[in-house]
């Protein structure tokens, strides 16, 4: 039986799963197949990875049917184009420091209290007139920050304190809405290690981390090398592994042969 006599909302289920390349190479199969893909569903979808975006976690969006989150987009689209915002309105200045940006939500670090060993993160969601999402800010209190990264879609902050004692920079997964342990982390503190990288990432369940060093051996031909790891861990279980290697600076330049002269 060929794929294309399925139904056709079976097929469209079945397309969601594939990138957009994928759609693309699709696209030209079958005169079948091209039908299909003409749905809003799936254009909405294409035109959302052609874009760099992903589908948002907001409730309303559950609301609103496949043609007009396409026409939405559209629109979206052509206003950045143009440069056609929709609204003006006065804002207080963010303030700068450790300043994070991710889903609509601006995030700045406004104030670190040795004493209690905790930092107060300000968080602003930016208004949308497509959505229907007002302003809001808000502050919650977190571990002494060295630093952090925000994931509005999980509800989600991950911070890396300041060691206590000196030994140990401590990973925290915390709830985005009250700064309090997130549900779906095991424990309090998820990870912890001795050198913090020098950057960070969260995917999904995943941090990703690298740390660069000099490293004491010199490589092929006296070139000198640096030690690069990788960890990633899971900040709901705790989970973690590392992926190390070399890296090559560059060739260590020969000193020139003296010749004799001729006698």
């Amino acid at each position: 039986m060929s794929i294309a006599r399925l139904p056709a909302e079976l097929l469209c289920n079945i397309l969601l799963h594939l990138d957009l390349r994928t759609l693309l190479s699709v696209q030209l199969t079958c005169r079948r197949l091209r039908d299909v893909m003409t749905t809003s569903t799936i254009q909405f979808t294409m035109l959302l990875e052609a874009m760099g975006m992903c589908a948002g976690g907001h409730a309303a969006d559950r609301t609103i049917s496949s043609s007009d989150r396409l026409a939405m987009l559209e629109d979206y689209e052509k206003a950045w184009a143009a440069a056609n915002w929709m609204i003006e309105a006065d804002s207080t200045p963010l303030p700068a420091e450790h300043f994070r940006f991710c889903g609509g939500i601006a995030a700045s670090v406004v104030n670190h209290d040795s004493k209690s060993r905790t930092s107060s993160l300000v968080l602003t969601r930016l208004p949308s007139l497509l959505r229907d999402i007002p302003r809001h800010q808000w502050k919650i209190t977190v571990p002494l920050i060295h630093d952090y990264l925000i994931d509005p879609l999980q509800d989600l902050v991950v911070v890396m304190s300041f060691p206590a004692t000196r030994d140990f920079y401590t990973f925290h997964a915390l709830s985005l809405t009250t700064g309090s342990i997130h549900p779906l982390a095991a424990s309090y503190a998820v990870y912890q290690t001795s050198k913090p990288g020098v950057y960070f990432q969260i995917c999904g369940c995943y941090v990703g981390m690298v740390r660069t060093r000099r490293a004491t051996n010199i490589g092929v031909n006296g070139a000198p090398t640096r030690h690069i790891s990788w960890v990633i861990f899971n900040w709901q279980t705790g989970q973690s592994t590392s992926l190390c290697f070399l890296l090559f600076l560059g060739r260590r330049p020969r000193r020139p042969h003296s010749r004799k002269p001729l006698q």
